[in-house]
């Protein structure tokens, strides 16, 4: 009954709303009261009236116009200096819910222009139930950017966490950063230099929080979500952490560090490959450095068809160990490397691939040795379960099984592996061999 209530209560906003939009003498006075809560439909004072004249816009094709000229008259509002003016009979009501129906609307064309204007003036105070004013204003300003002008006040708040006029701090600064354009000419898409930098700045904000990793991964998950299906994001990412050398930790929570890219000039395979993956190639498997990006982290490589199978076929297993780490130390990162060195090692063991396991082994102890930090063994339980399924499935699943018993015993003498196919059932073909071999 509620929702049957609430369709009417909209369906007749949306009334009132399309037959004033409709009116080519329209006056600033109806929606001034509009945004000041008269001539709405009964619904009492819970919601604010944005709210109600946003859900009476027409949805489908009708809505683009609508919103289109419910902005152009918004801005005639705006032009009218309200923030000087004070207009209906409770101003700040009225300026709150001018600026949140704007930034609702987020019509650039329309609305970057007035509302640069009381930015640039300066003189807006005032709360509404609690509010200040100037919150709303920079909302209305993050969701109506038509180019950088407003890239220095957005930068102040991610470097400073303030600002002189506005009220927000590093988080709203990254947002204006991650809406922004370069111009109007790249509107909808990112401002990469503006984002990198603004990137760089936020790690240096989180570099002592205990779930760095978790928060870092997050604001770059909203920068990957504003603008959907750019097939360079992670090309980009990299890019930019290496023009503004992030913190390793944060280069560490990119989406991807094995990137392969396509090569026009050669033959071999090219890729951005994080160094520890490479750290497991085969002395034999030759390869080329071009260029060494963030530091050395991360190496853009040309490789032979052979090197390139390799590790296409490792890096996955580097991947969801670097991004499934929530630690914030780099001792972890260090662990959760030698498990996933180990992890391939394991792989490699039962491919019979004796080159590959002594260039792995290598490399997991000199990175072991060099940090003095022992794998994750939980994850490495888990790891042997997954392969143990793998071997299940194979012809001759009772020869790899074996091996990969023997060689988890031989790498791990410290992993109580009964324990370990009890707690995770590993396939009975794998536990019957653990009992005989163990």
């Amino acid at each position: 009954m509620a929702d049957e209530m609430e369709d009417k209560l909209v369906l007749r906003m949306r009334r009132m709303l399309g037959e004033w939009l409709a009116r080519e003498d329209w006056e600033p006075r109806q929606l001034i009261d509009w945004l000041q809560g008269y001539d709405l439909p009964p619904v009492g004072h819970d919601e604010e009236p944005y709210l109600w004249l946003l859900r009476g816009l027409p949805i489908a094709n009708e809505r683009h116009q609508a919103e289109t000229r419910l902005a152009c008259r918004v801005a005639k509002v705006l032009e009218g200096k309200p923030d000087k003016s004070s207009p209906g009979t409770r101003p700040d009501e009225v300026l709150y819910n001018l600026f949140m129906l704007a930034a609702g609307l987020g019509c650039p064309h329309q609305l970057t222009n007035p509302l640069y204007e009381i930015f640039e003036r300066g003189v807006l105070k005032g709360k509404w139930l609690g509010v200040d004013l100037r919150q709303a204003l920079q909302a209305a300003l993050i969701l109506n950017q038509l180019d950088n002008r407003l890239q220095p006040v957005w930068e102040s708040m991610v470097e400073r966490g303030e600002h002189d006029f506005l009220p927000g701090n590093e988080y709203d600064g990254l947002e204006g950063l991650r809406l922004m354009p370069e111009s109007e000419a790249t509107l909808g898409e990112p401002a990469l230099d503006a984002i990198g930098k603004a990137l760089r700045n936020m790690a240096s904000h989180l570099n002592q929080e205990p779930d760095r990793r978790q928060q870092f991964r997050s604001l770059i998950a909203k920068v990957l979500e504003t603008y959907p299906g750019r097939p360079s994001w992670n090309i980009d990412l990299v890019q930019q952490a290496d023009k503004y050398q992030w913190p390793v930790w944060a280069v560490e929570c990119l989406p991807s560090l094995y990137i392969p890219l396509k090569d026009q000039l050669c033959e071999s395979d090219r890729a951005m490959v994080w160094h520890y993956i490479l750290a497991c190639v085969p002395e034999s498997h030759k390869y080329e450095v071009i260029t060494e990006l963030c530091e050395g982290y991360v190496l853009d490589v040309k490789m032979s068809e052979e090197v390139s199978n390799f590790v296409q076929f490792i890096a996955p297993v580097f991947e969801q160990a670097r991004l499934n780490n929530p630690y914030s130390s780099d001792r972890s990162v260090i662990a959760v490397v030698a498990g996933a060195m180990s992890q391939v090692e394991l792989l490699a063991t039962i491919q019979d691939a004796h080159e590959a396991i002594t260039a792995i082994r290598q490399a997991r102890r000199r990175i072991l040795g060099r940090a003095g930090v022992e794998p994750d063994l939980d994850a490495l339980g888990e790891a042997i379960q997954k392969i143990a399924e793998w071997c299940e499935s194979e012809r001759n699943r009772e020869y790899r099984a074996r091996i990969l018993i023997k060689a988890a015993i031989q790498i791990y003498p410290m992993l109580d592996l009964k324990r370990q196919a009890k707690e995770r059932r590993w396939p009975s073909s794998a536990v019957a061999l653990l009992k005989k071999v163990a």
